[in-house]
């Protein structure tokens, strides 16, 4: 019995290497090298892969049946020293070594890891999306504190109490005192004509000030009386003869224009509800 095994195992292997044409084509017969073995076969003949070996990891497979024969080519991976032997292959036998070792290279001791040095740098770059993160949040936080958080005592706006109108009577109190014009006719004129411009602009809600007279009698039309842009006008023309033509003109003209400014600032006051 064991007679006939064995020549069965015969006649298998003349039938593998009359079927078979076969090669290594080898890139780096090391550990870690790829191997490539490619066999051909005949079309009516049966494939006969090759037997797995402990040395090589196959990875792949490609086949070509374009022409008379079918070409495979199987792709591995040396994993293992040693001769590698497929049985029943016409193949000389592969060995599997490792690297050569360098002239003059020595090899060297086995030791422990190798402490690095912090690096601000590289911290900040392995967290630079959590700081980015904690840094827009910080933000707001602060943008919602600094506009919504309600205000303390200590820390409410002071608004000014100033009555424009009291301020205008003093104001026109202490030039009729002062008597301006004795001693600079030009700056009285000036000062009266901005003190007039400034109080009905805050009373009528017109920028007056930022307009030449003529300008201004227009704006106020259709909203002051007559007498009203009477006196306007008077003030005003008379401040610009001083101002831009260097005229003059005596006491009564200047106590006049003195006189009309209060009592325009008086017609514009405020009404004041009673309580």
């Amino acid at each position: 019995m064991k007679k006939l095994l064995v020549v069965a195992l015969m006649i298998g292997w003349s039938a593998v290497q009359a079927q078979v044409t076969a090669r290594w084509d080898t890139t780096e017969q090391v550990v870690g090298g790829m191997v490539v073995l490619e066999a051909e076969f005949a079309q009516e003949d049966a494939v006969v892969k090759p037997d797995t070996v402990g040395e090589l990891l196959w990875l792949s497979e490609e086949i070509d049946s374009s022409g008379n024969y079918t070409v495979y080519r199987w792709t591995a991976l040396a994993v293992d020293t040693g001769q590698i032997i497929i049985e029943g292959w016409p193949l000389e036998p592969l060995s599997v070594q490792f690297l050569p070792v360098i002239e003059g290279l020595e090899k060297e001791e086995a030791r422990g890891p190798k402490d690095v040095p912090f690096s601000i740098w590289w911290w900040v770059v392995a967290y630079k999306w959590w700081l980015l993160g904690v840094l827009l949040t910080v933000l707001a936080i602060w943008y919602v504190w600094r506009n919504w958080t309600p205000k303390t005592k200590g820390e409410v706006e002071v608004v000014s109490e100033e009555d424009p109108f009291e301020t205008a009577i003093s104001a026109i109190q202490e030039i009729r005192a002062s008597k301006p014009w004795e001693n600079n006719v030009k700056q009285y004129y000036v000062t009266l004509g901005d003190l007039v411009r400034r109080y009905l602009s805050i009373q009528s809600g017109l920028p007056l000030s930022e307009k030449t007279t003529e300008e201004a009698l227009e704006m106020v039309k259709a909203r002051w009386t007559a007498a009203q842009r009477e006196d306007f006008a008077f003030i005003m023309s008379r401040a610009d003869v001083v101002k831009f033509a260097k005229g003059t003109m005596d006491v009564n003209t200047h106590v006049g224009c003195l006189d009309k400014a209060e009592d325009l600032i008086i017609q514009f006051k405020p009404e004041v509800d009673d309580e």
